[in-house]
């Protein structure tokens, strides 16, 4: 073979891998966008605005469980990798959700035993966290209250704004009976929102 038609190839594959690079990068960049309404992740780009959701319904069919999904996507002025350190230091939660009374660290670094409430309710969970890639943490309720709850948190960087996070908190369960409708929407939404705000200030302010 010339060393001309040599060169061809490897300029083609090399062109074929940065595509695959670009495509992989969009994908991951995307993954929040895939999660929300293309108005919502309009609004949290362009304007910084908190999205929340919380929703307590039934599943359709039969054994008719209640079904709970509630979840928060706001915007941090740090980058990613600052972002997804602190909210993977758990200990510092206590300082940043305010129905939490009391967290402790069972085997570090990402199973965790939570304690506290919201007018007149109680909670006690055992937490396990999965590091699944540098953009997303899974966490499971193992034991106590909400046990079988799942969740994720999400980060990525703003689009056209690498030193801007985005964060996308989620938790979905099916079960049998749940606390009240005003606790697990009403209450929910503003502890979302506060959440978002005091995760928010403490990662600027470090």
């Amino acid at each position: 073979m010339s060393m001309r038609k040599c060169w061809v190839i490897v300029i083609v594959a090399m062109g074929y891998n940065c595509m695959g690079i670009a495509a992989s990068a969009s994908l991951q960049a995307s993954r929040i966008q895939s999660l929300l309404s293309s108005q919502d992740y309009e609004a949290l780009i362009e304007d910084d605005e908190t999205y929340v959701t919380t929703k307590l319904g039934k599943t359709p069919n039969p054994p008719f469980l209640e079904t709970y999904q509630a979840g928060a996507a706001f915007t941090i002025n740090a980058p990613v990798s600052v972002t997804r350190d602190i909210l993977t230091r758990y200990e510092v939660y206590e300082k940043l959700i305010p129905f939490i009374d009391d967290i402790k660290v069972i085997e570090a670094p990402a199973k965790v035993a939570i304690e506290g409430g919201i007018l007149g309710w109680k909670m006690l969970s055992l937490i396990q966290f999965h590091d699944k890639d540098p953009g997303w943490i899974h966490f499971v309720v193992t034991q106590g209250t909400f046990a079988g709850m799942e969740g994720d948190f999400y980060f990525e960087a703003k689009r056209g704004h690498q030193n801007t996070s985005l964060v996308y908190f989620r938790v979905m369960q099916s079960d049998e009976h749940f606390p009240p409708r005003f606790i697990m929407e009403s209450g929910a939404n503003m502890i979302l929102r506060n959440t978002a705000n005091k995760m928010r200030e403490y990662i600027e302010s470090r």
